[in-house]
């Protein structure tokens, strides 16, 4: 026979499956577009966080006025000489290397350098990535390997993707990066000023340098 126990019990248990049922229908009612929400919020910030990364500039040495005295680099002769330092491993120097490129095409009268890298006690042709490659198969394009560093401690190099433009008589006349930002396109101001010191201006002028540490 049925006892108001019972009968409450039962009662409680069609409530409890109610209000499961209630539960899984806001569940799914809401539950996409507040996960949506969430993931939006954490793109937002990671987009943000990867932009003012791009947009970082990295740190640069001590520069050298003149052509470093103990360099083992030589100097072209009566013409411009553009140098520019990378690590063979930096993703970022891939536009780097198309700025060069250009470069090239555009001023048949200077003289180009890519100087890579090479940090102590890594293992043997560590350098010769599809960067260090491409370099290489640039006819006017000179690729050379710098032991530890030392070329580049010499005119101030610090980040994959600075470049030193030297007049024909010996004088930096740029330094700086190439690209406006971290893997960015060839554009902007690096541009002009890159192209005002090959084509012969004599004042120093600078620009922010980005991408990875070359030590």
């Amino acid at each position: 026979m049925p006892t108001i126990f019972g009968s409450a019990k039962g009662l409680f248990g069609v409530h409890k499956q109610h209000a499961w049922r209630m539960a899984m229908t806001y569940f799914s009612k809401y539950s996409v577009p507040m996960l949506s929400a969430v993931w939006f919020v954490f793109a937002v910030a990671g987009f943000a966080r990867m932009s003012a990364y791009s947009q970082t500039p990295a740190p640069v040495g001590t520069l050298s006025s003149q052509w470093p005295s103990q360099s083992k680099i030589q100097a072209a002769c009566g013409m411009p000489t553009f140098l520019i330092f990378m690590h063979p491993h930096c993703p970022c120097s891939d536009a780097s290397f198309d700025v060069v490129e250009d470069q090239i095409a555009k001023h048949p009268k200077a003289k180009f350098y890519a100087v890579f890298v090479r940090p102590a006690g890594v293992e043997a042709k560590w350098e010769e990535t599809r960067l260090y490659q491409n370099c290489k198969a640039e006819p006017r394009l000179t690729t050379l390997v710098d032991q530890e560093g030392v070329e580049a401690k010499q005119f101030g190099a610090k980040t994959s993707g600075q470049a030193f433009i030297y007049s024909a008589t010996g004088q930096l006349v740029y330094s700086g990066g190439v690209t406006p930002g971290r893997g960015a396109t060839w554009t902007g101001r690096e541009r002009e000023l890159i192209e005002n010191a090959l084509n012969g201006a004599t004042s120093l002028q600078k620009a922010p340098v980005f991408g990875c540490s070359l030590l």
